[in-house]
Order: structure tokens, then sequence, then C-alpha cells
């Protein structure tokens, strides 16, 4: 999604493409752009035990890192709540020349209109922020924090400056009836929470802004299929035991459950990244039979972005 937004904004890929389509991102979301790098990799360079001093020795450092560790480190700082500063993301560069691909902050880019006006096909998935809930929500530490200070919550959670006022206001707005602890309820509100702050704010914003400038078509994928990514997302990050044994343990139980019990699991809504399983192939995914309705909305999402990408 943001990838895409960033080379229409980019004059090093102007004249390169004639559409583009972003599914869940833009350049203008929170987490797209890193406002201050020089302390990033100054943090990041000090837990791989380089030198910050000297940039060539924190080069030459880098370069010989063993890049599990590198990944190993990032992931740990991936655990909520995430500080924006522990996120690897584009940045503005300070060197401006032929190759520089980001000469200016996305907003004044926009703003300039200095960008690739093309068609676009810009939307969300309906409960994008179900990637950020699933993981607090079974959190008792987490969950208790937010109970206790919702104020301190809400603003490490949300990225905004600690202020009261503005954490009362959300509190009323989300949960009227106050926080309950693990209530379905909770965790629903939480998921509009994430899904307003990390996706939806941007992209209506990203919308108003280019579509004054060329055609832009906006979506919302909403269709909830056989294939729930939150429980499958729990497994992936293998908390019982490992995940080369909580995924085929989902799938196992996910069966039973429904073919021999006859229990329909809860549809929570449409994930961040859900989409995707509809469009690629994924080994991980069971089949679906042809006459499937997911299979149909398959071969319907396909074909609604082959026909813009080809029609003149």
């Amino acid at each position: 999604g943001a990838s895409v937004h960033y080379h229409m904004l980019s004059p090093m890929s102007k004249g390169l493409f004639q559409k583009g389509i972003s599914q869940s991102g833009t350049a203008l979301n929170m987490w797209f752009l890193n406002k201050n790098p020089v302390p990033q990799a100054k943090k990041f360079s000090k837990r791989l035990n380089c030198p910050w001093d000297d940039r060539h020795e924190l080069t030459k450092c880098l370069k010989a890192a063993d890049p599990y560790k590198i990944i190993g480190l990032h992931k740990d700082l991936l655990k909520p709540p995430r500080d924006q500063i522990d996120l690897f993301a584009p940045t503005i560069e300070s060197v401006i020349r032929q190759d520089t691909f980001l000469t200016s902050h996305p907003m004044d880019i926009i703003s300039n209109e200095t960008f690739t006006k093309v068609p676009w096909i810009l939307g969300v998935n309906s409960h994008e922020g179900l990637i950020h809930s699933a993981e607090i929500i079974n959190d008792k530490f987490f969950m208790s924090w937010a109970f206790q200070d919702w104020v301190e919550f809400s603003s490490r959670v949300l990225h905004f400056e600690r202020n009261a006022k503005t954490s009362r206001k959300i509190q009323q707005f989300y949960f009227p009836d106050s926080l309950t602890l693990n209530s379905s309820r909770t965790f629903d509100d939480l998921t509009d929470i994430f899904s307003d702050r990390v996706f939806f704010s941007s992209n209506h914003q990203t919308a108003m802004l280019h579509s004054k400038h060329s055609p832009l078509y906006t979506y919302i994928f909403s269709h909830r299929g056989e294939i729930d990514l939150v429980p499958f997302l729990r497994a992936l990050r293998g908390e019982r035991y490992h995940v080369a044994i909580d995924i085929p343990l989902y799938y196992i139980k996910d069966w039973i459950d429904r073919h021999i019990f006859g229990i329909n699991p809860r549809k929570y809504g449409v994930c961040h990244g859900e989409e995707m399983i509809y469009q690629f192939s994924v080994p991980i995914v069971p089949f679906q039979s042809p006459k499937s309705d997911d299979f149909v909305m398959s071969q319907s999402f396909i074909r609604s972005w082959v026909d813009f990408a080809y029609d003149e």
C-alpha cells in the first residue's frame, strides 16, 4: 500500500507506471515515515554493540553483523507497546541528487503537487486494527494497564503526546460503558480504535488530497470467509508450542470444530493483510473448492484489479 504511494511521490519513479493500487496503507500512515533516523540508528547500533561515534566503523560493524541477530533484535522491538523510533521505515534523504528517492515530506510533495498523477485504487479492510488488538486483548499485563491507567496506555499505544483530556475523549467515544477486562465488547472497541488511528484516518486524508488531481477509487474489503487470519496469526507466533506445531494444531482444531461438532468459530472481521489470501497462493492456507464463496470472491477480486490495470 504505502510503497505504491511512495513511488507516486518519488521523482525517480516518474513515468515508470500508469496506474496504482494501494491496499491498506499510504505514505501518510503514522508508521510509514521515520522522522528521527539518527536516534533510531544510534539506539539499534548500541543493541548490536556497534560503535556509534565513528560512522565508518559503524557501517563496517553493521555490514559484518549476523543477519539473524539483526532480525531477532528487531523482532523483539515489534512487541507492543511499540515505539515509533524502533520501527524502520522510509526517511527523507538529506542528500538531494538524481538518485534521491524521497526528497521531502510526503505531505509537502502532495501540497506542492509535484507527485505523479495517475488513476489510483486506494482502500482498506473492514477491521484492519485486529492485527494490533489481537496482540493486546490476550495479554493480561496490557489489559490491566489499560484498565488501571488509560491515559498512559492510550498515549503509548496510539502514539500521541500524553494528554489526559485527549485520552478521556477517546475513552468516552470508544468505551462509553467503561473498559471491561477481556470482554468481547472491549476487543471490538480496541479494534475500532486501532483501525481508525493506524489505517482509516490516513487513508481518508490521502484520498481527499489526491482526488483533487486524478481519478481515485476507494474500497472497503469486508468479505468474511472461511479463513480467519486472527487465530492464524496467534498460531503463527507460536504462543503455545512452536510455530511448526501451532499452525497445524490450529487447522486441525478448526476442522474438528466445524465438521464434527458443528461449531462455527466467531468471525472477528477482516484483518490487515487478510485480503491477500484471496489474491495469492498461500501454501499453508487450506485449498478452497471452486464452488466455495471464498473461491468465487477470489476470482471476482482478482478480475477487478486486472480490469483496472488493463482498462484504457
